[in-house]
């Protein structure tokens, strides 16, 4: 299974009780799910503005972030 999270959906995610988002936290929590993730400016900033930086950093350490080099989608 593949998510996309984009920017618009911060607050939804970061809602533990909404449920848009259990099925997500499911396959985090207790499957093998893994967001992936590109470190650009723009995908730092967007996490920042949207108030994800605790959460993030919160994934990266529980290795439920899987981060892609900026220069692999310009392939």
């Amino acid at each position: 299974m593949c998510v996309i999270l984009d920017a618009d959906a911060f607050g939804k995610f970061k809602d533990p009780d909404n449920e848009d988002m259990e099925p997500v936290w499911n396959w985090l929590e207790n499957k093998s799910g893994k967001i992936v993730y590109s470190i650009t400016e723009r995908m730092e900033n967007e996490c920042d503005d949207g108030g994800m930086k605790d959460l993030r950093d919160i994934l990266r350490r529980n290795h439920k972030i899987k981060l892609v080099s900026p220069e692999a989608h310009k392939k």
